[in-house]
């Protein structure tokens, strides 16, 4: 049973609805819970003294994995860290509407991201 099944099994038992807002959160949540998951996985077969949660600086692209700001859906978004700050539109694979991303680089790093409804 995957763990938004889980989730909502959870909610439904306690009586709590999501509207879309809530179905936002919660796909946003189960990214960070995915990507977090993957860190893991990939620092446990690291050398590197790179710390969870931080890019590698010797890389040259990152990704995020966001929820659509339109249709809720998960996105992996690259990032170019070679290049400095970025703002850019990109369209959402799954309903084709434009997402604002920001990414804010310093020294290979990503220190600022955001994504809006463009």
């Amino acid at each position: 049973m995957s763990l938004r099944t889980r989730l909502a099994q959870l909610f439904a038992d306690h009586d709590l609805r999501l509207g879309p807002r809530g179905k936002i959160a919660l796909g946003e949540f189960l990214a960070i819970v995915r990507e977090e998951a993957d860190s893991d996985d990939e620092d446990a077969d690291d050398d590197d003294d790179v710390e969870a949660g931080e890019d590698d600086p010797d890389a040259l692209e990152a990704t995020r994995v966001i929820a659509c700001p339109h249709c809720g859906e998960s996105l992996t978004i690259a990032l170019d860290l070679s290049g400095g700050d970025q703002d850019a539109i990109q369209d959402c694979e799954v309903c084709c509407s434009p997402i604002r991303i920001v990414v804010s680089v310093s020294e290979g790093r990503v220190t600022g991201f955001s994504a809006e409804q463009a």
